[in-house]
């Protein structure tokens, strides 16, 4: 997320050096824990050069580097939340609307396309993102049916046969890290399994959200994550090629969806109780007059304004 204290005063002045802009990025992170453990968000900040991992019991706050950093010189840095492991149980809503109430009083938010929302899950407790999350438009975040291995299936026997290659694949498996390794070759794929590895903390991460500024939106990307697994796990592979047999065999498998796809995905959040999270627009669109883009190909640029829905470049691009 991009974020600036509601303060001006706090912010270096227009003239600052780059370190004392790195000063101020520091003592911001420090503030923002600050601001969170006062509001009863117990928070710490994590300096990966001094620590090994967060201390997932606590939230961490921290720079991130992935993101652009044209918007310093508005006051907004690049800052990352990560929030304790929190149980899927009746309370974790209020526990997104708490924190963001804490952060939405002391600081102000600004979306860029280099932000992203990443939701892990475990068992232990991208179809209907906006367009600036296609797998055309960012690197971070792409299809797992991209992966090299998959990818070469499909283009050797088609989407109907590839697919269930795929699946056959999948099934023979025996070994779980070998199984990661073909669908999820590295982090930047939608649905990043990584974690999962034998000796990881045991999560899948959901990468294909954007980055959200309110509760409102963190909310409904958590509960499309809870009932998107929970359809997962109840999912037919057959059934889903039998879906697609009437597209015949010169459909595109990367621009079709199950024809099922928004019945089960809401009755699954219903069943897990997660169905009043969701926004009512399950295909999820951006306002390109929030969203900033700074950091992005021409090829991808052009095919946004292609859309005609009024993307444009930021003012702080090559700032």
């Amino acid at each position: 997320m991009m974020v600036r204290p509601k303060d001006m005063s706090l912010l270096p002045a227009p003239e600052a050096s780059v370190s004392e802009r790195r000063r101020f990025a520091f003592r911001l992170l420090d503030n923002i824990s600050k601001s969170l453990s006062a509001a009863g968000y117990a928070a710490n900040v994590f300096d990966p050069s001094e620590q090994d991992a967060p201390d997932y019991t606590l939230w961490n706050v921290m720079m991130d580097g992935s993101l652009s950093k044209a918007h310093i010189c508005d006051g907004f840095y690049p800052v990352e939340i990560v929030t304790p492991v929190l149980p899927a149980d009746k309370d974790w809503a209020r526990t997104i609307d708490g924190f963001w109430a804490a952060m939405h009083s002391e600081y102000e938010f600004r979306q860029d396309t280099t932000c992203g929302f990443h939701i892990h899950i475990s068992l232990h407790n991208g179809r209907c993102c906006p367009l600036s999350r296609r797998d055309n438009i960012t690197s971070f975040c792409n299809s797992n049916l991209r992966a090299a291995f998959p990818r070469r299936l499909f283009e050797l026997h088609g989407p109907l046969v590839g697919i269930k290659d795929v699946f056959n694949k999948i099934d023979a498996f025996t070994d779980r890290d070998h199984l990661i390794d073909f669908i999820c070759p590295s982090k930047h794929c939608s649905w990043n399994f990584l974690p999962a590895k034998t000796g990881k903390p045991g999560s899948i991460e959901f990468r294909r959200p954007p980055g959200v500024t309110s509760a409102k939106k963190a909310k409904h990307w958590i509960a499309f994550t809870m009932a998107f697994v929970w359809m997962s796990m109840k999912f037919s592979p057959q059934d889903f090629i039998n879906e697609l047999g009437w597209l015949g065999n010169e459909a595109g498998l990367g621009e079709t969806l199950h024809p099922d796809f928004r019945k089960q995905l809401l009755k699954s959040a219903k069943e897990i109780g997660v169905f009043w999270h969701l926004d009512a627009r399950l295909e999820q669109v951006n306002d390109p007059d929030q969203l900033h883009i700074t950091m992005m190909t021409d090829r991808s640029f052009a095919w946004l304004q292609s859309q005609g829905l009024g993307y444009k470049w930021s003012v702080n691009r090559g700032s």
